[in-house]
């Protein structure tokens, strides 16, 4: 009979314990996986809108110059073609390993800002003569400023040409100062982002990279 009694007793299955620990741990998990694949989405979908801009501009790049060819007009230093708030207006290329092209667009609002670069309107067209101001965010399309360096190339390329840039001076400074905005008679591109790069939440400080045209050869004056 003893032994008759002892076998169903190692027969039977020990209870599963779970430490409360074990499940908090096993939820944080969860938690972060889901996170990282909600970004990485975030992530491919901010990438195709900057592949889409930057082929948007490309196109009507190509158009402009193919209609300026056609009709005898200016080309490389001559007048640019009428600016269309929220329309491209050129392309901006970053130097070297990290090139990247950005497209530009006429306007600052979110709409060009999720596609590309945006262009101060109250501020020198691209490629013409005066200080031409564009935002970016710098977790898209400003992404690239973070390596720049002074003395980089930039190029930007529009429907009357392309222009060169070399990199002057870069500075932080804060949302009030407007001094970057002054006017200017050489031809001078300015980029601003948001600063620290890598701040989580709206980020408190400006980043600043100011270039000149590369027949440009006054000194930068601001900071």
């Amino acid at each position: 009979m003893k032994q008759q009694t002892e076998q169903p007793r190692r027969q039977r299955k020990r209870r599963l314990r779970i430490h409360p620990l074990g499940i908090l741990l096993l939820l944080l998990l969860a938690g972060s996986l889901g996170v990282l694949a909600v970004g990485g989405y975030q992530l491919m979908g901010v990438e195709q809108r900057m592949t889409d801009g930057a082929a948007e501009a490309r196109s009507v790049i190509q158009l402009g110059l193919a209609e300026t060819a056609q009709s005898g007009g200016l080309t490389a230093g001559g007048a640019i073609h009428a600016a269309v708030k929220g329309e491209p207006i050129g392309l901006l290329t970053f130097p070297d390993s990290r090139a990247t092209e950005v497209a530009i667009y006429d306007g600052t609002d979110d709409a060009a800002l999720e596609r590309g670069a945006g262009h101060a309107t109250d501020t020198a067209l691209p490629g013409e003569p005066g200080n031409c101001v564009l935002f970016g965010h710098r977790d898209s399309a400003f992404r690239p400023m973070e390596q720049v360096e002074q003395g980089d190339t930039l190029l930007v390329e529009t429907a009357s040409g392309a222009t060169r840039y070399t990199v002057r001076t870069m500075f932080v400074t804060t949302p009030e100062d407007a001094a970057f905005y002054e006017e200017t008679e050489e031809t001078r591109l300015t980029l601003v982002t948001c600063y620290p790069f890598r701040f989580v939440g709206p980020a408190p400080e400006r980043y600043v990279i100011i270039a000149m045209a590369e027949d440009e050869n006054r000194p930068v004056l601001l900071q």
